[in-house]
């Protein structure tokens, strides 16, 4: 109980300088463990539809289609790499105070984001798949439309790093969210990697 009344007599003084520091950005930030937290569920999310996926292809045998949209779908997990090397130099960047590479680099992985987004769209054989009438091409657009969804939040992130870079360097609430594009840059390669291998590389060893 000394030690609660302590701390909470250290909480209340007015001088600020005896306060407990809050990590705004950084490993240690609340923020940081918050993006864990959704890359957690994001994680769940994608092994369910994975194992969907592969339930549902024993019943409805894969289609040639996506043979016709190989290239996209490759092109976007190879865009998805490259975002996470932009928030990789983006880091290094920041640790060494260069205001100039995080910018170029955040801004690097914002249109490297939004173009995998585009080629992934495209990924899917609209004109051929019909997910309405058919179990396969159902797990295929829930892999893809799953990938949809974390390209959408990496460009958020990815986004609003570059605002805070560009507006406000020197805030470390910006250099959190640089931290936080990087780790959601690192998941979203992943997500990019099974999908592509679960829907565009599996069918061929099947």
């Amino acid at each position: 109980q000394s030690e609660s009344r302590a701390l909470s007599e250290l909480g209340s003084a007015s001088d600020d300088s005896g306060r407990l520091p809050l990590a705004v950005g950084g490993p240690i930030a609340n923020g940081y463990y918050g993006m864990l937290v959704l890359i957690a569920v994001l994680a769940t999310a994608l092994a369910t539809t994975v194992s969907s996926y592969f339930y549902l292809v024993e019943v409805d045998p894969p289609s040639a289609a996506l043979r016709e949209t190989f290239a996209p779908g490759l092109g976007s997990t190879v865009l998805s790499l490259l975002a996470l090397a932009g928030t990789g130099w983006g880091l290094r960047g920041l640790r060494k105070g260069r205001v100039g590479t995080v910018r170029l680099a955040l801004a690097g992985a914002f249109v490297f984001s939004i173009a995998a987004l585009g080629f992934s769209l495209r990924a899917f054989p609209w004109t051929t798949l019909d997910p309405h009438f058919d179990a396969y091409a159902s797990s295929v657009l829930g892999l893809l439309g799953l990938h949809w969804m974390v390209l959408a939040i990496m460009i958020v992130v990815a986004g609003i790093g570059l605002a805070w870079a560009l507006r406000s360097p020197q805030d470390p609430r910006g250099h959190g969210v640089a931290h936080n594009a990087n780790l959601m840059a690192a998941y979203t390669a992943a997500n990019a990697a099974v999908v592509f291998g679960t829907a565009f590389l599996s069918p061929r060893l099947m």
